[in-house]
């Protein structure tokens, strides 16, 4: 049982750090290419909109995971049941199918 204990607590704090990085990856991108090329005389409006769309709201919904995640990492207790914490991220993550979250993507 502590095996399998252990491979969930793995898997927990490796989504949290994978989500993490994703969202210093946005960011980067953002502040590196995406503003620049918004501000750059070389570039058409559409060609950056076409190269980055909707990177805003990609980038907000993906924030907001990563602090719902960072919460549930303060709360996680190895001791604890592990299927209880893969239970809490696989709720965070379901909430974001087929909602507003999946929606406002696709929508810009």
């Amino acid at each position: 049982m502590m095996t399998v204990h252990l491979y969930f607590v793995f898997f927990v704090v490796e989504l949290f750090y994978t989500e993490r990085s994703h969202v210093r990856n946005l960011k980067l991108l953002d502040k590196l290419f995406h503003l620049p090329m918004s501000k750059a005389d070389f570039c058409s409006k559409e060609l950056v909109e076409l190269v980055f769309p909707a990177i805003q709201a990609i980038i907000e919904v993906h924030v907001q995971l990563n602090n719902e995640m960072k919460a549930i990492m303060k709360e996680l207790d190895p001791k604890e049941d592990p299927l209880v914490n893969v239970k809490d991220v696989a709720n965070i993550l379901l909430r974001r199918v087929g909602t507003d979250y999946s929606y406002k993507m696709t929508k810009e």
